[in-house]
């Protein structure tokens, strides 16, 4: 598969992984940097940690960085507590106070943008920087759901995500509708829950938040982008031009920089 070579490649340049132990949920992260703040890296849904790869490496030339795999994804089998949002803030917090960090800087991508935003109205004081790309968390009517049940919607969700159109073989479609079926992305779509959307708590945001947002985002287009910074005090935004969802896989140099830029000068 692609992530067994993507995290070859992890290995190969000094990025390591290991397990927490979490009240019996073994969830398995990578790790890289020696010194530093620590910076952790939440992946969005039906995703895993190695979308982090290109932005770790550069990220631990002066930073520690943590990548873990969520509950239910990648390496980290699914959490009894289910598929929330503040099931996955649970773990997100338990892993870090294993870790025995009070304060980090939180990066997530889409559903990873919104579990950060939770922990960071949950835990104020614990949240150095957040950056928010491409974040999930906000409904608004020209929303497009990623989840697929057929090479039609599976062809249209990588489009979306990707910000352009192009030849895609059938076992692309096939492991993109498996994705959507996996318990965990399943479970989010189908157990959603309307009253964990960020639009009443955006205000309570303390931490400083950058925005970096792929302005070819099919499922969150720019006006997502637009109101998480009106709703956050003092918030920054960044647009990526030819950039569609995956800020951290489609640019990760820009990515890297844009944090680097803003943790050396914090």
């Amino acid at each position: 598969t692609i992530n067994s070579v993507v995290r070859a490649g992890m290995r190969l340049s000094g990025i390591h992984e290991d397990v927490c132990d979490i009240d019996g949920v073994p969830l398995h992260y990578y790790y890289a940097g020696q010194s530093g703040s620590p910076i952790v890296l939440v992946h969005g849904l039906g995703s895993s940690a190695e979308v982090w790869a290109g932005v770790m490496s550069q990220l631990s030339k002066q930073f520690r960085v943590y990548a873990p795999d969520m509950p239910g994804h990648g390496e980290t089998p699914l959490a009894p507590e289910g598929t929330s949002i503040r099931a996955n803030v649970s773990y997100l917090k338990r892993f870090l106070d294993k870790l025995g960090y009070p304060h980090v800087t939180l990066v997530g991508n889409s559903l990873g943008g919104w579990i950060a935003t939770r922990f960071a109205v949950d835990y104020p004081e614990r949240v150095h920087h957040l950056y928010l790309l491409n974040s999930a968390g906000l409904i608004r009517e020209n929303f497009n759901s990623p989840y697929a049940t057929d090479h039609r919607s599976a062809r249209r969700a990588i489009e979306n995500i990707l910000g352009y159109s192009l030849p895609l073989p059938g076992f692309v479609l096939d492991s993109v509708v498996r994705n959507s079926q996996m318990p965990a992305y399943s479970g989010f779509i189908h157990n959603y829950d309307a009253q964990e959307e960020l639009d009443d708590i955006l205000a309570q945001i303390k931490a400083p938040t950058t925005i970096i947002w792929g302005v070819r985002d099919g499922l969150f287009p720019i006006n997502f982008a637009n109101d998480f910074h009106a709703g956050i005090v003092n918030s920054e935004l960044i647009l990526l031009r030819k950039v569609g969802h995956i800020p951290q896989v489609q640019a990760p140099l820009k990515v890297a920089r844009i944090i680097v830029e803003r943790e050396q000068s914090s």
